[in-house]
Order: structure tokens, then sequence, then C-alpha cells
């Protein structure tokens, strides 16, 4: 079964590449390290050289494959625009795959957490296991 793990790429895990440490490995980087993944499927609508940078970083930091989907966003709390970006790659992912897979949310606990999660758009038979990451969040183990 292929495991892969889908983040939004956030100013925290940026900061963490750029050698900031107060953000230590970042929320991304913390999952990637503690969990092994097949493949890690990021999300994010930063600039290209930022994007660039975190990509060269998280590839030397886990073993896994890194792919980036790039999106327009009106404006970084457009919650509407965040949860149809991430409901497209979602879909994108399950038609590239065949149904052996394992899906891992890695999702930040703040208002965003209060609404619809992504990865509850479908009504399908999902086994769901949260993973708790100190001090950034937790991860949803989902597998049919």
């Amino acid at each position: 079964m292929k495991s892969i793990l889908i983040c939004w790429l956030g100013f925290a895990d940026l900061k963490a590449s750029a050698g900031n440490n107060e953000f230590g490995l970042g929320p991304i980087g913390q999952a990637a390290i503690a969990m092994n993944f097949d493949e890690i499927v990021l999300i994010g609508d930063h600039p290209k050289s930022e994007n660039t940078r975190y990509l060269r970083w998280l590839k030397s930091k886990a073993a896994s494959k890194v792919f980036l989907y790039t999106v327009s966003l009106s404006g970084p709390t457009n919650f509407g625009e965040i949860y149809e970006s991430a409901v497209n790659v979602v879909d994108d992912i399950e038609k590239k795959n065949d149904k052996d897979i394992s899906l891992t949310f890695h999702v930040i606990v703040q208002p965003l957490f209060q609404r619809k999660p992504f990865f509850l758009k479908k009504k399908l038979a999902f086994q769901i296991t949260m993973c708790y990451f100190p001090a950034y969040g937790f991860g949803s183990k989902i597998s049919r």
C-alpha cells in the first residue's frame, strides 16, 4: 500500500527551511521525519523561489518522493479557495493512483480546522487515526 502525506505548505515550514531555529523542522518536516511515507504532496501558494528552496530542503531531510501543487489564492485566509484547492489535489492523487493508497493529511489546529476538513469531502468509508506532532498540530491518517 502506497502511503502519501498531503500538507499545506505554510509560513512556519518556509521559515524552518530558511534556517530559522525558532521553527525547528517545521510542521511538515517534523511529520516527514517522524513517519515514513512513499510520497509527500505539498499544496502551496508561495512564490516560486520559496517553493524551490523548501522542496530542496525537504528532499534533503526525507527519503520520500516530494511533489508540489502550486495554487493561487486571493488571500491566505480565504478558506473556500483553500478547501477547493485541497479537494482538487486529493481528486488528482486518487486519479493517479490505484485504490491501494493510504492518505495522511497534515492539519494544523486553528480556525480552519473548525470548518469541514477537505479529507471528509466524500461519503466514503475511511479509517481515521489522529497523530499528534507537538507544537504544530495533528496529522490524520486516512485509509480506505
